[in-house]
């Protein structure tokens, strides 16, 4: 059953039910919902079932009634609701719900989900940068699970654990909790490739990406029912991003491949339409821009089908990207221009932020900078709750824009802001996009004193796995900005790093090349291939279309001769009545029976025998002129594998004048006396 199936289920459970069950069904909805990224449907339908679960309960109070089933009912709606809270990253508000939830799971000691309800209202501080809460909550959550004896929810907790440990600077502590989460998931396949996928997420942040992808394909391999398995799907992805950080491109476009056909089984377009992103990323990174736009083109659909602005926005950037990439800078200024005016009249949401830095980096003239300006002030100024994360993320975003309007000391201000925030979460990637952009400006306005230092620590920071095309634009800056400093040995020595560099690139784009070349060649000789066995098939079909006309003559022979002998029977038995029967009576009809039997209609024959195969009469006929058309027509004969008898039955001669014949045939085709003729012509078969 796939996702839209599943969903019109819930539907008409919600329509035909009332009262608890009808509430059950709505919660049950709108987390399925959730994941097919319908989250305003969600959300509103998680409000309403949550609000009217409240007043049946208030009103169960009233009577005095047993509110238990009540409560559970409540907690599982706000459960629901609050997936939607803390997928729009609004965790204040999720934790609400979820200590919420927590309190009535305990009233009614439904531990599993109690369990599950302390698991998220840990996710939920982790999410604000609580982290030290986060983990407060899930060991109280551990002992008590330890002290009921209660084992299932444990591996998740630890993981969810891990999560939270993995966004602290203390990085190293999750690697043990992952492990004891994979222990503990016991039987369970879930939770463990659960963990199994944590655990592989927590070596690729930690830069050991080949470790990484051993994990993550122990983790595909453990996701039951991958077809239509959600889960599954988003490994897939990360695992695909992973082998993207290795360069392992053609991996990464295998896993992909993969998910995306799952997202299409079960109907998820949004989720397909991330796919077909990270797929047309890729595949811009590997040059080939041609498929990359077509990737993005099916995004922005997919996205627009989906409701999704945010993700149709920045696929339209993309697009645009490409376009001034390959020189088509009117179509890649009317695609940006397009995008830049559609943010500014959409609603301030931290998700346009990466598609600002990309119509600020290719084409900032073709938007209202002051529209943008004002629009990531507000966000700054109204989102104060979001985490370090997104708030680097607006900082940046709002360096870029001064930095476009040449405020370069405002700007320096930003990027300022930015780093400090990366340096107290201990991003390094952060740090050094922060570092990066900082000497950027420095190095525009003529301070290049002050921007070798920090061009050194983002090189220092982003390492040797980060993408070439950002490395290269890294040593390429620092060997300007020491020339401009005088240090002509540093410079020359980055401008050899950024050769190596570019070498390295075009030499990972020509394999690339060459393999696609390889897999074009090797499609060409199995069609070739495919072509000559279809010929050969073709050919076999016509040889048992003649084996068919032989057994049909034969048969048809056969009819006559019994027919014959039929008459001969009847004309027998007449004379046997005959008391006045004498020799010369009988020889007449002996006479006529003869002449019935040898009756055969020789252009008949004769019209049969040349269809049974043309070309093989014809390679005869060029190869070996020597041999008469009867020679050539027993040749087709003794090919089908039948008797002599057989044969001088259809040609109307003797048995013994067809050994004559095929004393004569194998003398011509120079074969030696007691040679097996049979296989010499069926040679000549293959050969023809």
């Amino acid at each position: 059953m796939n996702a839209l199936d599943h969903i019109d289920q819930l539907r008409k459970k919600v329509a035909y039910t009332n009262g608890l069950r009808n509430l059950a069904a709505k919660a049950e909805l709108a987390e399925a919902l959730l994941n097919m990224n319908s989250l305003q449907e969600a959300f509103d339908l998680a409000k309403a079932a949550v609000a009217r679960a409240r007043h049946l309960l208030a009103r169960a109070v009233e009577r005095g009634a047993e509110d238990r089933t009540y409560r559970k009912t409540l907690a599982q709606c706000l459960l629901a609701l609050g997936l939607c809270y803390e997928l729009e990253r609004r965790y204040e508000e999720g934790e609400a719900i979820y200590r919420e939830c927590t309190d009535l799971y305990e009233s009614v000691e439904e531990w599993p989900s109690y369990a599950k309800s302390m698991r998220y209202l840990a996710a939920a501080y982790g999410g604000q940068g609580r982290n030290d809460e986060a983990i407060r909550t899930v060991d109280r959550c551990l002992e008590f699970c330890e002290h009921i004896n209660l084992r299932e929810p444990v591996s998740p907790l630890l993981t969810t654990k891990a999560y939270v440990l993995m966004n602290t600077p203390n990085k190293q502590l999750a690697r043990p909790v992952l492990e004891h989460a994979i222990e503990a998931a016991g039987e369970s396949v879930a939770d463990k490739a659960y963990a199994v996928h944590a655990y592989a997420l927590y070596f690729f942040f930690s830069k050991e990406p080949e470790t990484a992808d051993r994990h993550f394909t122990t983790a595909i391999d453990l996701w039951p029912d991958k077809q239509l398995n959600f889960s599954y799907m988003t490994t897939l992805r990360t695992a695909a991003v992973n082998r993207r950080s290795m360069s392992n491109f053609p991996g990464a476009l295998d896993y992909l491949k993969q998910a995306i056909a799952i997202a299409r089984t079960m109907e998820f377009s949004w989720h397909e339409a991330e796919l077909r992103y990270i797929t047309a990323e890729i595949l811009q990174a590997c040059a080939e821009a041609d498929q990359a736009f077509e990737q993005f083109q099916t995004a922005h659909k997919l996205y627009t089908t989906a409701g999704d602005t945010t993700g149709e926005l920045a696929s339209l950037a993309q697009m645009g990207r490409i376009s001034y990439e390959t020189g088509n800078t009117d179509g890649g200024r009317e695609l940006l221009g397009e995008c830049a005016a559609r943010i500014l009249e959409t609603e301030a949401e931290h998700k346009h932020l990466a598609t600002i830095r990309t119509i600020l980096r290719y084409c900032p003239e073709s938007c209202d900078l002051d529209g943008l300006l004002s629009i990531v002030e507000t966000m700054i100024r109204v989102d104060r709750q979001q985490g370090a994360h997104h708030k680097i993320e607006r900082f940046t975003t709002l360096g870029d824009i001064l930095s476009a309007q040449e405020k370069h000391n405002e700007a320096l201000v930003e990027y300022g802001k930015s780093l400090e925030l990366a340096q107290e979460i201990g991003s390094l990637q952060e740090q050094a996009n922060a570092a990066f952009h900082s000497a950027k400006v420095y190095c525009r306005i003529g301070a290049f004193i002050k921007a070798i230092p920090l061009l050194r620590t983002a090189i220092e920071l982003t390492g040797e796995s980060a993408d070439l095309n950002l490395q290269i634009s890294m040593h390429e800056l620092q060997a300007t900005a020491c020339e401009a400093a005088g240090d002509t040995s540093s410079a020359l020595t980055h401008l050899r790093r950024t050769m190596e560099l570019e070498r390295t690139l075009r030499a990972g784009q020509s394999r690339r090349r060459v393999e696609v070349l390889k897999v074009k060649h090797d499609v060409a000789t199995l069609e070739e291939k495919t072509a000559k066995f279809q010929e050969r098939l073709d050919t076999m079909a016509r040889e048992r279309e003649a084996d068919k006309r032989i057994v049909q003559v034969l048969t048809a022979r056969a009819e006559r001769d019994e027919e014959v002998l039929a008459d001969l029977r009847r004309d027998l038995r007449s004379c046997s009545r005959r008391s006045d029967l004498r020799p010369e009576h009988i020889l007449p009809l002996l006479r006529l029976t003869e002449e019935r039997l040898h009756e055969v209609d020789s252009s008949k024959s004769d019209t049969e025998l040349v269809q049974l195969d043309h070309s093989f009469l014809a390679y005869l006929a060029e190869h070996y002129p020597q041999l008469t058309v009867k020679e050539r027509k027993v040749c087709a004969l003794i090919r089908t594998n039948i008797s002599n008898q057989e044969i001088g039955r259809l040609v109307n001669v003797s048995t013994r004048s067809i050994e004559s014949y095929r004393y004569r045939i194998r003398k011509k085709l120079g074969l030696e006396a007691g040679s097996d003729l049979n296989g010499a012509i069926a040679n000549l078969t293959s050969e023809a």
